[in-house]
């Protein structure tokens, strides 16, 4: 959107306004708002005439419009023109009238002013709208110049028709023309008036204004006496005495700066941006050797060489081109010549508007304080020199080693270039260079002659004076000194410029010379010198000690030699061996002793009552005297092998054998005693170890069989004479074997030590847990009923089950417990144990994860399992197992497509034996692997005789028991059997339980996946009984499922083993498994099997269990009279 140009013109009049003179800028001030004023007051006052106008002329108007209405009522009711235009006529002479007529409601004119109009019809806009509209008085234009109304001709209260009236407005414009005239006039004069009257306002202010500019004009251009001269007691006024309070006030305070600024003993001044100077002080002027009016207005390069001028313009212009202050030093020439440092600070100065106008420098002379430093620094290094050379004198062993780092001290700490140390040959009165250091030192001594001849030139130079003389040698400005002149050339090079020899003794004697050598000129002032001094007597002090340390040494060296001898022969001793003078302090004592008591900061100790001990036989502590070395000493006693307990030096302790023999010098004396330790712990601890591994689990910790019969024997005395009960409870971790068999026995051992751990948790202290092997525990509870031993046995179950975590493992296992309570059930241990062992059986028989009473009837079950047990290991070279075989028979056609092998045993004493009786046996006593094995090929070998003998080829299945299956050679061993047979694998079926397969799922799969490899069936016996999980199923190689008799006995009359049936049937159908049903006894069973789609099934409805040759002449039998069931 554009802005109007009105608009922008508004910020640049104000502007322009602004920048005009105070008297133009009050004359417009004052014109403009009065013109405002007047120009909006005018406004208002035409306004209000224009409406009393208006209504005037609306009045005028209605009025006519209604007279006429009244008057021509009748006459348009009759339609009499005559008469209307005699009405109309009446008010043709009306000022302003344009035209009136008279209309009908249908808008045909009656009468009019203007005659060409009567009877014709309106059809105007206006007239129109009229018509149609409600008969009342209307406005039908309001124009500037022209009115039209219209009123309703009416009779009795009927409308008939209308007046219109139209007007002008030409007398209402004039009279407003007239007033606007009127009023312009009388704004211009107001206008004119308001200037004259601020013209005469602004005549006698901008008089005093102007005196005040011209006074501080004339203060701008430096008349520091000009003063404003107004005494008006105006605003005016006020502010010219305010301003000559100001001046003087600068004025004052101006004087009173350059007061301090001459005052000040540092050099000040002061330039412009170009570097030329604008004033300094009285500082200044004596450095500059003129007066500040002819330094004012010059540069740097009107009274400085040019290098030193440009120096410091350089300086000048960069402080002021980055505006921060700038620090250095300089050396500059005073106008008297002498030479002095200055330290200047330089600031930039800036104007109002912050732009930098010059500069403000201050320089103070530093000479002195710079002198100051450089001698503070000097004689700090030669402190520190002094320091370090104590220091050298401490700890070194040979003035060679000495002297060589006195040497790098020198040139380290003091700063000096270089320094060296020559001993005198007195045989040949030379010095020859024995320790040296520093820059070029190999070079400036290379084949240097030095003598302490006086009359030999080489005697000349400041080392053969000092030693000659006995004192330092000082020279302060070497390439000029005469002493150094055959050094000069060597010096120069190597930049020394100031040197010193200081003489060295010991016993008194001059041996030699310690030389240094210094960059600087004058570089040893008085003080250097007396550290120097005090130096080199601190090494002819050290060579003292050193000649005295090593006569010492020679003289201690042969004493050395006999106890290092002896002290060897101690050494090697591997018992503690310790030696005590007769205050009973330790003044040897051999490493093994040191190791003994585990430290060695024995020596100055005072034995008695500082180490502690007990005696092993009473367990009392050891009083001070009662140590055998307390004996030895004040007693003469001598000690052989005490056994005490000792508290070592880390707290530590310990078990030794101690003896103590006196020590007497040629009178007799006790002088103190000879004390042998003999460290017995380790074989203490053996001896505890053996003892503890006689009562405890090393797995675990828990009591061992051994303690635990100890305990258990004395709780049933206690019980047998407080006539109380006891429990004995036989706890045996369910399926331990499969952790140990897949995560192996380092877990297995972790997890049972976990078990410790928490039935330990659940009992009392007065209870005891033991392991009694493998994962059974054993657990006596003294004083405890039949419902105290049942909440223990639940705790116990509950402690058990909680999930274990052992490394990344989460596991999960159960228990089973059996209880046989006191007297009950034994009043011996081994009764009592064996009654839980029972009890125990029967829990895991009962389900497993719960605990079971010892009975009557669980002894004579164990009796006979026991009796059954070892039967079973003869029952095979005895030939009491037969295989049986019942025919399997297709549903779909009645063919005997195969047989099961079932084993039974014929005892001579107990008769036929139950497989559901001698079967678990035989699992739990291992026999199963033997009897399996027998039971495959017994039946793989009648297979091969029927089918040698001409019988139809069929399926045998045997049975696999859980061992069996997951026997790591299975594969092989059947392989092997039907290669040794050769019967084809096709013809043989391996039965597994749900309940095995599902125990191990993978690893029933590897094994699964193997025999199938090998072209041998698999089917899953007693389906239906466990709890199986069909994402493994459907994985599993097996082609048939078994269901087991238990849903099939009761098919006929419970709905709910039809339902199951028939889902396992869907189930192996949609899984492309057959089934067969066994234990069919009944034609509704048959029926209904059929109507499901059973496969095959057996049982005694066609045949029960055949020995081998029953089962041929069978099968024959149904061949030879084509039967089909």
């Amino acid at each position: 959107m554009n802005t109007p140009p009105f608009v922008r013109w508004i910020p640049e009049a104000i502007h322009a306004y602004w920048q005009q003179s105070i008297r133009r800028q009050l004359m417009l001030g004052f014109s403009i708002t009065s013109l405002i004023f007047i120009l909006v007051a005018g406004y208002i006052q035409h306004g209000l005439q224009r409406d009393a106008l208006y209504k005037e002329e609306m009045s005028s108007a209605t009025a006519l419009a209604r007279a006429l209405a009244r008057s021509s009522s009748s006459w348009v009711l009759a339609r009499d023109l005559a008469g209307l235009q005699e009405v109309v006529g009446d008010v043709s002479g009306t000022p302003d009238l344009k035209r009136a007529f008279i209309l009908t409601r249908e808008g045909q004119v009656l009468a009019s002013t203007q005659i060409n109009e009567i009877n014709l019809y309106v059809n105007d806009t206006i007239s129109l709208a009229l018509l149609k509209s409600h008969p009342q008085m209307q406005v039908l234009v309001d124009r500037p110049n022209m009115l039209d109304v219209a009123v309703p001709v009416m009779v009795s209260n009927h409308h008939i028709g209308w007046v219109r009236v139209e007007l002008t407005r030409e007398s209402e414009n004039k009279a407003l023309s007239h007033l606007t005239q009127v009023w312009l006039s009388f704004a211009l004069m107001a206008v004119l008036l308001v200037i004259f009257v601020a013209w005469m306002l602004t005549r006698g202010l901008l008089r005093e204004l102007n005196h005040l500019m011209a006074v501080t004009s004339e203060v701008s251009r430096g008349d520091k006496e000009a003063r404003a001269s107004i005494l008006n007691e105006n605003e005016v006024g006020v502010l010219a005495r305010d301003f000559n309070h100001m001046l003087d006030t600068i004025a004052h305070e101006k004087a009173l700066l350059r007061g301090v600024i001459d005052a000040t003993p540092d050099l000040i001044f002061f330039k412009d941006i170009n570097g030329v100077y604008l004033g300094c002080n009285k500082a200044f002027e004596l450095f500059a050797g003129r007066p500040e009016n002819q330094l004012i207005g010059q540069t740097d390069f009107d009274f400085f060489d040019h290098e030193t001028a440009e120096f410091f313009h350089d300086k000048d212009q960069l402080m002021m081109k980055s505006g921060h202050a700038v620090r250095n030093e300089e050396w500059v020439t005073y106008s008297d010549g002498h030479k002095v440092l200055l330290e200047t600070l330089k600031i930039a100065y800036r104007g109002t508007d912050g732009k930098v106008l010059g500069l403000v420098g201050t320089s103070r002379d530093i000479t002195e304080r710079k002198e100051n430093e450089i001698k503070i620094q000097r004689l700090s290094r030669f402190y520190a020199a002094l320091s370090q050379g104590n220091q050298a004198i401490v700890h070194c062993a040979n003035k060679d080693e000495l002297f060589l780092q006195i040497c790098q001290v020198a040139v380290q700490f003091a700063g000096l270039r270089l320094a060296w140390i020559g001993l005198v040959d007195h045989d040949s009165q030379m010095v020859h260079p024995v320790a040296s250091f520093g820059i070029g030192a190999n070079e400036y001594l290379n084949e240097i002659k030095v003598s302490i001849d006086a009359d030999s030139p080489l005697g000349q130079g400041p080392t053969g004076i000092a030693i000659r003389e006995k004192q330092a040698y000082w020279c302060q400005d070497f390439q000029h000194d005469p002493a150094t002149a055959s050094w000069h050339e060597r010096g120069a090079h190597l930049g020394i410029n100031a040197s010193a020899s200081l003489p060295l003794t010991q016993d008194g004697k001059v041996i030699g010379a310690f030389t240094i050598y210094a960059s600087e000129l004058n570089a040893f002032d008085e003080d250097v010198r007396r550290l120097l001094v005090e130096m080199t007597g601190d090494i002819s002090y050290a060579l003292d000690n050193l000649a005295r340390e090593a006569d010492r040494q020679q003289a201690n060296e042969a004493l050395k030699n006999n106890e290092q001898l002896l002290k060897s022969s101690l050494e090697i001793l591997p018992v503690g061996v310790w030696i005590m003078n007769e205050k009973g302090e330790i003044i040897f004592g051999n490493p093994e002793g040191q190791k003994i008591w585990a430290g060695a900061h024995y020596v100055g100790i005072e034995q008695f009552g500082v180490y502690k001990g007990w005696w092993v036989s009473s367990g009392k502590l050891i009083e001070a005297h009662e140590w055998g070395a307390a004996r030895a000493i004040e007693k003469g006693e001598t000690s052989i092998e005490d056994e005490v307990e000792i508290e070592c030096f880390d707290s530590t302790h310990k078990f030794i054998l101690n003896s103590a023999l006196p020590m007497t010098d040629s009178d007799g004396r006790r002088t103190g005693a000879i004390v042998v330790n003999q460290d017995i712990t380790a074989r203490k601890a053996a001896e505890e170890r053996i003892q503890w591994l006689a009562h405890f689990d090393v797995l675990t910790g828990l009591p061992n069989r051994a303690l635990f019969t100890e305990r258990i024997d004395y709780a049933i005395s206690v019980a047998q004479r407080a006539e109380t009960q006891l429990a004995v409870l036989f706890l045996d971790l369910d399926h331990f074997k499969n952790i140990n068999d897949t995560l192996g026995h380092l877990i297995g051992d972790e997890l049972l030590i976990e078990m410790a751990k928490r039935l330990q948790s659940v009992v009392r202290d007065q209870d005891t847990v033991s392991r009694q092997g493998g994962d059974e525990f054993i657990l006596l509870l003294p004083d405890v009923n039949v419902n105290g031993a049942a909440h223990v046995a639940e705790k116990l179950l509950s402690a058990v089950a909680q999930v274990c975590q052992i490394e990344n493992h989460e596991l999960v296992v159960t228990a089973s417990i059996g209880i046989a309570i006191y007297p009950n059930d034994g009043e011996s241990f081994a009764a009592l144990s064996q009654s839980a062992d029972v009890a125990m059986y029967r829990a895991k028989q009962e389900g497993r994860n719960g605990y079971s009473f010892y009975t009557p009837e669980m002894q004579a079950r164990s009796v006979r399992n026991l009796q059954l047990e070892n039967e079973l290991r003869r029952a095979l070279e005895r030939k009491q197992l037969q295989v049986y075989y019942q025919p399997q028979v297709a549903l779909e056609d009645g063919r005997i497509l195969g047989a099961e092998a079932l084993l039974r045993w014929q005892h001579p004493e107990f008769g036929a034996v139950s497989p559901a009786e001698f079967i678990p046996i035989a699992e739990n006593s291992g026999l199963i692997l033997s009897i399996g094995e027998w039971v495959l090929r017994t039946a793989m070998s009648q297979l091969k005789i029927w089918m040698d003998a001409g019988l139809p080829p069929m399926v045998v299945a045997v049975n696999l028991s859980a061992i069996q299956f997951r026997h790591h050679n299975l594969p092989d061993l059947v392989t092997q059997m039907l290669d040794e047979i050769q019967v084809p694998a096709q013809y043989l079926e391996l039965e597994l339980t749900e309940g095995v397969a599902m125990d191990d799922p993978e690893g029933a799969m590897a094994i699964m996946n193997d025999l199938h490899g090998r072209g041998i069936r698999m089917s899953i016996d007693d389906f239906g009984t466990g709890y199986s999980s069909l994402s493994y199923l459907k994985r599993f190689k097996v082609y048939k499922l078994k269901i087991d008799q238990s849903f099939v006995r009761n098919i006929v009359e419970d709905s709910e083993d039809r339902a199951i049936v028939s889902a396992i049937i869907s189930l192996a159908s949609s899984l492309g498994m057959q089934t067969i049903a066994e234990g069919v006894e009944t034609g509704g069973q048959l029926a209904f099997l059929q109507e499901q789609g059973c496969d095959e099934i057996q049982g005694y409805y066609f045949s029960k269990p055949l020995p081998a040759e029953q089962f041929e002449s069978f099968v024959r039998e149904a061949q030879d009279n084509k039967r089909s069931f």
